[in-house]
């Protein structure tokens, strides 16, 4: 997002031939929207694509003056927006506490004081990689 927000602030306007995120995040940073043009050069069928299923017409909708500033906030969820602890939250990103040079040394102390050295220093050369 970064990138094609430095690349639209050059720009004024954005054309696009069907509605599209990149219309509402254009018109987030103030650009004026435009759709319009063929969506295929094959099929002659393609006004779904610029007007809607027939219960919202993008076009239209899009060049309503109150739309061309608030339109993208609906449209993309600004009021679902959430704080990155609510999506670590929400997607099980919750980090683990980093194991402390005190356990490693311990652990290390289990492993060759074990049954069997050869299996303990394999399990301790892989709870190292980890």
């Amino acid at each position: 997002l970064k990138n094609q927000r430095d690349l639209l602030s050059g720009f004024s306007r954005i054309v696009s031939n069907s509605m599209s995120t990149a219309i509402l995040y254009a018109t987030s940073l103030g650009l004026a929207p435009e759709i319009g043009g063929p969506i295929s050069y094959t099929d002659t069928d393609d006004k779904a694509s610029q007007t809607g299923d027939g219960s919202i017409n993008w076009n239209e909708k899009i060049m309503q003056p109150e739309n061309k500033r608030e339109l993208w906030k609906s449209e993309l969820g600004l009021d679902c927006k959430k704080t990155p602890q609510e999506l670590r939250e929400t997607l099980g990103w919750i980090p683990q506490p980093k194991k402390s040079m005190s356990f490693l040394v311990r652990r290390s102390i289990d492993l060759v004081a074990g049954s069997s050295q050869t299996i303990s220093l394999k399990v301790l050369k892989s709870t190292i990689k980890k």
